[in-house]
């Protein structure tokens, strides 16, 4: 008998690698952290913060994903359309980056209440 590998469940953090990992994702991956929700990280090279949030939500076991690109941050459930993320926020100064990244966080929790429930 084979065994299967043990997939990963997470809803998919998908972020351009043209960014700074520490500038954009920081406070958004330590918020997701602090609520306890599974992710997976990973970088791609599509800048678009729409196509990779869309991908990383048909990709996901959890069927939501985050993408982050070189302007905006993304949220998605996997039965959206491309061009209806969920939540949409511009990335500005760091101050507003901070307070959005915030608040993104706290939108995730509530409208995904099942990231609560532990299996």
């Amino acid at each position: 008998m084979e065994r299967r590998q043990k997939e990963k469940i997470g809803i998919n953090v998908f972020y351009s690698s043209k960014i700074e990992l520490n500038e954009r994702l920081s406070n958004i991956l330590w918020g997701i952290e602090e609520e306890e929700i599974p992710y997976i990280l990973q970088s791609f090279e599509e800048d678009d913060a729409k196509k990779l949030g869309h991908k990383g939500a048909k990709e996901s076991k959890l069927q939501v994903g985050i993408g982050i690109g070189k302007d905006e941050i993304t949220l998605y459930h996997e039965k959206l359309a491309l061009d209806k993320p969920l939540f949409k926020y511009s990335i500005d100064s760091n101050r507003q980056k901070r307070e959005r990244s915030q608040t993104f966080v706290f939108c995730i929790t509530i409208y995904f209440p099942m990231f609560w429930c532990r299996a």
